[in-house]
């Protein structure tokens, strides 16, 4: 039966359905035995260590009788019909040590979080941002509360905290670049709120925003951000802004901020093979894209419409700045769902060709919905 963890906020531990918190609670020591286990998985603890950490000031007879009583607890709260003499299938003994079996039925909010930071970073390597922004959005929405919060000020926890803190600060940083790559400007200024907010004296969220302001058109609230910046830094440590602050400042004043050209927006997929042939019919498609808001691919089951929307659509991302979007539609059930399925993707609604006319460019539709569009 699978352990769940929380690990984010007030400590919570579930076995399947049934929520263990209320026992560990009342057991206390083996409370904070699993919270030292299942934040290092894998790693073998001595007695001696754990005794340091659990009761540094008591005798060392009477610490390690304690210590095994301990052990044993907590492995019968996770695991109550474990018979005695039993290897427990999470609290292992090894090497003369404990640990927390790595292998073990087990999910925490912070490996699903890695797991969402890992997947929005792939997104974004491949300049899907709508999708990095759901994947980072997901992992931000577990890190509610403080990283194991009952133990702010327990010295084992200090490193842990420390880092869960950077990842967290990290995470909002690539969904303001994300949101910013989309042009959704207001957005990424929200998340640098919310990095200030964390790390009030960090100089690298405040150019991250003077920067969005002036992208934004704010160049008063640019100004104003290196203004608080210069304040800031001055009263908590008394020290003045780098060069490179300074440096992004003055091209904000003078209007001269180099911006690199972003790359062309999009969730396509990476396809796994070569696209052949049928070179009419992407000649034609371009030109319908141009003269109508709709263009619909109808034929039979399997023909390839799919693709060869794709494949369009891929030749004309430099045609579209604003970006080309691939909304996937299969999985509703509802038609009426589908006029607001693309509210997923920042700005794409808004899609224009850089000549500034002609009409907006439909994403690539799926089979199930352009069969139904060419049956109406």
């Amino acid at each position: 039966m699978t352990l769940r963890v929380q690990l984010c906020g007030e400590f919570r531990v579930w076995r399947g359905r049934k929520e263990l918190t209320p026992t560990l609670a009342r057991l206390g020591k083996p409370k904070t035995l699993l919270k030292i286990f299942i934040t290092h998985p894998g790693r073998i603890f001595s007695p001696d260590e754990l005794i340091e950490l659990l009761w540094p000031e008591a005798p060392a007879d009477t610490s390690a009788t304690n210590l095994r009583k301990r052990i044993s607890e907590l492995r019968r709260a996770l695991e109550p019909h474990l018979s005695r003499g039993s290897q427990s299938h999470y609290i292992l003994t090894r090497s003369g040590g404990y640990c927390f079996n790595p292998h073990a039925p087990c999910t925490t909010d912070v490996q699903e979080f890695l797991r969402l930071w890992e997947e929005g970073q792939r997104f974004e390597s491949a300049g899907q941002f709508g999708q990095a922004i759901c994947a980072y959005e997901r992992a931000l929405a577990l890190a509610q509360g403080e990283f194991l919060a009952e133990d702010r000020y327990e010295e084992w926890t200090l490193a842990l905290r420390e880092r869960w803190h950077e990842m967290v600060l990290k995470t909002l940083s690539r969904l303001a670049e994300c949101y910013a790559h989309l042009r959704e400007y207001q957005r990424a200024l929200d998340q640098c709120r919310k990095m200030l907010e964390l790390a009030p004296t960090r100089e690298e969220i405040y150019r991250q925003k003077m920067l969005y302001h002036y992208l934004a058109g704010e160049e008063s609230e640019a100004v104003h951000t290196y203004q608080t910046c210069v304040e800031t830094l001055k009263r908590a440590l008394d020290l003045q802004p780098s060069p490179e602050t300074l440096a992004l400042y003055e091209q904000i004043i003078q209007r001269e901020v180099s911006a690199p050209l972003p790359p062309a927006l999009h969730n396509l997929p990476q396809e796994l093979t070569s696209f052949i042939g049928r070179a009419r019919e992407i000649s034609q498609i371009k030109q319908l894209l141009f003269s109508a808001r709709l263009v619909t691919l109808t034929g039979p089951g399997g023909c390839g419409k799919t693709r060869l929307a794709r494949k369009v659509a891929s030749e004309l991302l430099r045609d579209y700045p604003d970006g080309v979007w691939l909304i996937e539609l299969a999985a509703i059930a509802d038609p009426k769902a589908c006029a607001g399925a693309d509210r997923r993707f920042p700005g794409a609604a808004r899609n224009r060709p850089s000549s500034g006319s002609g009409p907006a460019l439909p994403a690539p539709q799926e089979k199930k919905y352009a069969a139904r569009a060419g049956q109406l």
